[in-house]
């Protein structure tokens, strides 16, 4: 999905109406959600060329959050309507603190409250095809006895484990992953997997870098691709080092992959991938919205897992 520059402003203005005729929710000024409007407004500026950006200047940061801001804003706006709406009230209230808010960029480890809001962006996601949904209290929570986001769909109740990648580090990865599945045998769903959200690897650096430097108008002159198809193989191939590297962690203290799995988790490991990139299109550079979900099948292909897969990788790509 493309968003334009020029529906930013309107976007903005949609959510705010939204939080205050649906949930009565009317978000505080002091907050991390204006800050980024702040931050919109400055960069909308720039590109109106109303204004100059400073010298030796990095827009990356601010490309990636405003983007991601967007995409959070717009998956929100897009379910309004559904009857279970109301049950993100808890989590939406979340934009009203310092949290780090989207969920393409780095946050600090202990902010807490932006693991939070990437259940807020999963389940926005999962009510674009789902009956109903439930999500563990975002200050009052179950303690791990149940998934993040329980969404029945199809007939079926499905929890989704959500997690935050913050290192490199492949053993704590697969010990979030177990603590994942943990949480997924010790509910009443019918059927769960756990996801990860890898923003914290710094992606847009490695897809996006800056490649030269502009002397005389003292810019930064970043990376720009003419096929989409390029940076998207560059994420599945930092999501392949995964594929190679935990599957060990995993299975050393387990005699077969039914005891790491148990009855409820499908054995596939969920990667979320998304940022920003420079593109080429007939010499003109433009901006692109990067997503991938690429999956980790950590045993064979479960077709049970296609089923809302499907839906829930369109979902995300804004395809419904």
């Amino acid at each position: 999905m493309q968003i334009k520059f020029d529906d930013f402003i309107s976007i903005i203005i949609s959510f705010e109406e939204v939080c205050e005729d649906k949930l009565g929710y009317v978000i505080p000024k002091e907050s991390g959600f204006y800050k980024l409007v702040d931050m919109t407004l400055e960069l909308y500026s720039r590109f109106k060329k109303e204004k100059k950006s400073p010298s030796w200047h990095d827009p990356r940061e601010e490309y990636t959050k405003v983007f991601g801001f967007m995409d959070l804003l717009l998956k929100l706006i897009s379910v309004c309507e559904h009857e279970s709406f109301s049950k993100l009230k808890d989590h939406i209230e979340l934009l009203g603190t310092d949290a780090e808010i989207v969920q393409n960029f780095v946050s600090r480890i202990t902010d807490q409250e932006t693991n939070k809001i990437f259940e807020l962006y999963i389940a926005s996601a999962c009510l674009r095809f789902a009956d109903d949904i439930d999500l563990d209290h975002p200050k009052h929570s179950s303690g791990g006895e149940n998934p993040d986001v329980i969404i029945r769909y199809n007939g079926s109740s499905w929890g989704i484990a959500c997690k935050m990648v913050h290192t490199n580090n492949y053993k704590t990865y697969a010990e979030s992953y177990l603590k994942g599945v943990s949480q997924l045998e010790n509910s009443s769903i019918d059927y769960g997997f756990v996801m990860f959200n890898m923003k914290n690897l710094k992606v847009y650096d490695y897809l996006w870098p800056i490649v030269d430097k502009d002397e005389e108008s003292k810019e930064y002159i970043l990376a720009g691709y003419l096929d989409i198809q390029q940076p998207l193989k560059k994420m599945n191939e930092l999501n392949h080092q995964y594929y190679e590297n935990v599957g060990p962690h995993l299975s050393k203290d387990y005699d077969s992959r039914a005891d790491i799995f148990g009855e409820k988790t499908i054995p596939v490991v969920v990667n979320y991938f998304t940022c920003v990139c420079g593109m080429y299109n007939l010499s003109k550079p433009f901006l692109r919205r990067l997503y991938s979900m690429p999956v980790i099948e950590l045993n064979s292909n479960e077709e049970i897992f296609r089923e809302f897969s499907t839906p829930f990788d369109r979902a995300l790509q804004d395809a419904l």
